[in-house]
């Protein structure tokens, strides 16, 4: 099994809302965690650790979800 640390950072552009202004990179950041993937939220982007093509299955889907809001 190949492991695989990855950094996905959210930079929403245009930003959420006046109510809620980081609604993109929450939105990501549930993708993340539903995963059970190990990660950790920093300041600019969040970790994610495990098996290779699960790690980049939740970036895809964690990216998609992030530009929808």
């Amino acid at each position: 099994m190949s492991v695989l640390l990855a950094d996905l950072q959210v930079l929403p552009s245009p930003p959420g809302n006046a109510k809620h202004k980081w609604k993109h990179v929450d939105a990501a950041i549930k993708v993340i965690a539903a995963s059970k993937l190990k990660h950790s939220v920093n300041a600019l982007g969040t970790t994610i650790e495990g098996p290779a093509s699960k790690v980049w299955s939740v970036c895809r889907r964690g990216s998609r979800k992030a530009s929808l809001g």
